[in-house]
């Protein structure tokens, strides 16, 4: 029951924030925007994101292997569509990632490996997209304290160097986390924090993964860049590189449907352009990645055959 109240409420919030936006809009002004959209320059982003799903399921595969997980990189593929494929489409209160695990660990028959390994690649996915982000600031926001920025930076850094490598850190949190009675949150952490340290063996895996999340990340601000250029919108990539990383990190609250408003309203707040521009740039980049994600069903509906005849 509280599955579906949550469902419910995410589809409200995210009609009313569509509502909210849309009517501030110049329908005339979308049209003409729409008319003039270059369609090639969509095909062409469409290839390039396909490209970076693939990459980053080659990371996610890295960590797999340096674990000792017997899984080919097809299949790593596979998962990471389908995932992306019940984020996108499925009414269910399993998220994209426990689905990968659930299924590499069923596959496997390794499963806390599984859920460390996808654990972990997310966890540096969102240090590239830090990282992205940072720099962003930097390069964009010349008069900035760039060595304020840095420092907080190195400092990160150094926590998650702390955490995940110094064996009495371990011996600290397995005193420390248990004590979170709540919902079981401490049991929580502490099995997220063992899956993290399991990988301090392998600092040369965490080095690649680490920069090839960075290039991702760099890729989806110059696919927002290449389509904002298409649209109209004069903002100079560093300002990209600044404010992708703070729409993304926005459109993870869970507050609603694929992050529907929520997502647009980030565009508009953050770029101080034209805003049917900022709104068609957000649907745009959207709907390549819901498009993507549709490749997810091939290997989804497979695995479902193969459940059923066993």
């Amino acid at each position: 029951m509280k599955r579906w109240l949550s469902l419910i409420a995410r589809i409200v919030v995210a009609g009313l924030a569509f509502w909210f936006i849309y009517r501030r809009l110049d329908v005339s002004q979308l049209r003409v925007l729409i008319h003039t959209f270059n369609l090639r320059v969509f095909g062409l982003m469409f290839v390039v994101y396909s490209f970076l799903i693939f990459l980053s399921a080659y990371r996610w595969y890295l960590l797999m292997r340096c674990k000792g997980l017997n899984i080919h990189l097809r299949k790593a593929v596979e998962f990471y569509f389908i995932g992306l494929f019940f984020n996108n489409f499925l009414p269910t209160s399993m998220g994209g990632d426990v689905v990968r695990a659930i299924y590499t660990g069923e596959y496997t028959n390794h499963r806390t490996e599984a859920w460390g390994s996808v654990l972990l690649e997310r966890t540096l996915a969102f240090l590239g997209l830090s990282t992205v982000g940072l720099v962003g600031a930097t390069l964009y926001k010349p008069e900035a304290r760039f060595f304020h920025v840095i420092a907080g930076f190195l400092v990160f850094i150094l926590v998650i160097f702390v955490l995940l490598f110094l064996p009495p850190i371990r011996k600290v949190m397995s005193r420390i986390l248990p004590k979170l009675k709540f919902r079981g949150l401490g049991d929580k952490l502490l099995f997220f924090y063992d899956r993290l340290h399991e990988y301090r063996g392998y600092p040369g895996t965490l080095v690649t993964v680490y920069f090839i999340s960075v290039f991702v990340q760099l890729c989806i601000a110059w696919i927002n860049f290449v389509l904002g250029n298409n649209l109209g919108i004069p903002a100079p990539f560093t300002q990209y590189m600044l404010n992708i990383p703070l729409v993304q990190i926005v459109s993870m609250l869970p507050v609603s449907i694929n992050a529907l408003g929520i997502r647009e309203g980030s565009y508009i707040g953050l770029f101080p352009y034209d805003k049917e521009a900022l709104w068609l740039l957000s649907y745009s980049v959207f709907f390549i990645g819901l498009s993507v994600s549709l490749l997810g069903i091939i290997p989804f509906m497979r695995i479902r055959q193969l459940h059923r005849k066993t």
